[in-house]
C-alpha cells in the first residue's frame, strides 16, 4: 500500500507544483513589460475566487475520500455532484457580481492607480471559476489512481499558459494573459 501511494504521490505531484511554476515565469514577463497597477489587478481578480475554490475543495476532499472508501463509487458520485452543484451556486454568483461590481472592488482594494485594470476581472475570474471545476472533478482520477492524467493535463495547460503569454503580452498588453 505505501508502494503504491508513494508511486502515486510522484505522479501527482507535478500537478500540485505546475500552477506556482506557471506563476513563477510568467510573473516576470509581465512584470517586466507593465506597471504594478496593471499586473496588480490580475492578482486581485484571481486571489478573490481563489478564496472561495479552496475553501470548498479543503473542505471536500476529506469528505470525498473517506465517502469513496466506506460506501463505495455510487455515494461518491452523488457527493461529487452535489458539491459541484454547491461549488457552481456559491461561485457562479460570485464570479457574476465580482464582474459587475469590478470597477468599485479595484479602486477599494487597489486605488484608483488601478482602476484602469477592471476590465479583466470577468475574464481571470472566468479562468478561476474553470479552475475551481477541474479540482472538482479531478476526485475521480485521484479515486481511481490515475493521477497521471491530472499532471499531463495541469503541464499541457502550464506550458501553453507560459508560451501563449511569451508571445502575446508583450504584443497586446496584460490584458491578454487573463483570457482562460
Amino acid at each position: 500500500m505505501s508502494k503504491g501511494l508513494l508511486a502515486d504521490t510522484v505522479k501527482y505531484f507535478p500537478a500540485q507544483i505546475v500552477p506556482g511554476v506557471v506563476g513563477l515565469v510568467s510573473m516576470p514577463v509581465v512584470t517586466r513589460l507593465f506597471a504594478p497597477s496593471a499586473y496588480g489587478n490580475h492578482c486581485l481578480a484571481t486571489a478573490t475566487v481563489m478564496v472561495l475554490t479552496a475553501l470548498l475543495t479543503m473542505a471536500s476532499g476529506p469528505i470525498a475520500m473517506h465517502i469513496w472508501e466506506s460506501r463505495g463509487e455510487h455515494d461518491s458520485r452523488q457527493f461529487a455532484t452535489e458539491v459541484a452543484r454547491l461549488y457552481l451556486r456559491a461561485c457562479v454568483p460570485a464570479v457574476v457580481g465580482l464582474s459587475v461590481l469590478s470597477l468599485l472592488v479595484v479602486r477599494t482594494l487597489g486605488g484608483a492607480a488601478c482602476a484602469g485594470g477592471h476590465a479583466i476581472m470577468p475574464c481571470v475570474l472566468l479562468g478561476v471559476l474553470l479552475l475551481g471545476i477541474q479540482q472538482l472533478y479531478q476526485s475521480g482520477f485521484l479515486f481511481h489512481q490515475k493521477t497521471s492524467f491530472i499532471t499531463l493535463a495541469i503541464v499541457t495547460v502550464g506550458v501553453l499558459n507560459v508560451s501563449l503569454n511569451i508571445l502575446f503580452v508583450p504584443r497586446y498588453g496584460y490584458r491578454t494573459s487573463s483570457i482562460p
